[in-house]
C-alpha cells in the first residue's frame, strides 16, 4: 500500500487542540499521552454535522472544562484513523477497519475516523463527499469532521502529514501503537495490540 505525504505550504488554522506548539515532524510517538480535541460526527441521514465528541469521551482524562460532568465509562481501547477523501490507500483501508470495528466494538473498543482536508478544499464539499463514501463503503464507526482540524491532526501525524495514520490508545489515554503510510495495512499487528488491551491473547 502506497502512502501519501502532504507538504505544509499553508498556514495552520486556529484549532481546538490543547497543544500550544507546532507539531514535531514525526508527531506524537507511542508512549505519549493523548492531546484532546473535539470534532463533530457526521449524520448520514441529514448529510450534516451532528454532535461534538472528544477523544476523552472514550479514553483518558476529560479536560478541566468537563470536570463537573460524569465521565463516560472508559473504553478498553480507542482506534483513531486519520484519512482523506482523496487518499486512495485510505479509502481502501476503511472496509478493513469497519470489519475490525464490527469484531471488537462489542468488546468495548471504539473506532473513529478523522477526516483530513487541505486548506484549499471547500468544507461543505468535503463533508458531502464524506457522506457519499460512508454510504458506499457501509462505514458505521463514527467519522469526525471539523472546519479547524489541521493543527489538531498534525499533532499526531506530524508536520509530514503522512496518510493514512492509525493511532491506538489504552484506556488511560496512552498511545500504544502508531502506524503511518503503508504500515497501517498491518491488520495483524493492530489486532494483536487490541487483543492485549481487552485482555485477550
Amino acid at each position: 500500500m502506497k502512502f501519501l505525504s502532504l507538504a505544509l505550504l499553508f498556514a495552520l488554522s486556529f484549532s481546538l487542540s490543547a497543544a500550544d506548539t507546532a507539531p514535531d515532524a514525526e508527531g506524537l510517538p507511542a508512549g505519549s499521552k493523548l492531546v484532546d480535541f473535539g470534532m463533530r460526527t457526521v449524520d448520514l441521514e441529514s448529510g450534516k454535522l451532528k454532535s461534538l465528541v472528544w477523544l476523552t469521551d472514550f479514553v483518558g482524562v476529560p479536560p478541566a472544562g468537563k470536570a463537573n460532568t460524569t465521565p463516560a465509562p472508559r473504553k478498553k481501547a480507542l482506534v483513531m484513523n486519520f484519512y482523506a477523501n482523496w487518499c486512495k490507500p485510505c479509502l481502501a483501508e476503511m472496509p478493513l477497519l469497519q470489519k475490525l470495528s464490527e469484531k471488537y466494538g462489542p468488546k468495548e473498543v471504539q473506532f473513529i475516523g478523522v477526516n483530513f482536508r487541505n486548506e484549499n478544499e471547500n468544507p461543505d464539499a468535503v463533508l458531502a463527499e464524506t457522506v457519499k463514501i460512508m454510504k458506499e463503503k457501509k462505514i458505521t464507526y463514527p467519522i469526525l469532521f471539523d472546519r479547524f482540524t489541521s493543527r489538531n491532526q498534525l499533532v499526531y501525524m506530524g508536520s509530514k502529514a503522512i496518510l493514512p495514520t492509525v493511532v491506538i490508545f489504552a484506556p488511560d489515554g496512552t498511545i500504544v501503537l502508531k502506524l503511518q503510510g503503508e504500515k497501517t495495512q498491518n491488520i495483524a499487528e493492530i489486532e494483536k495490540v487490541i487483543e492485549k488491551l481487552i485482555g485477550g491473547k
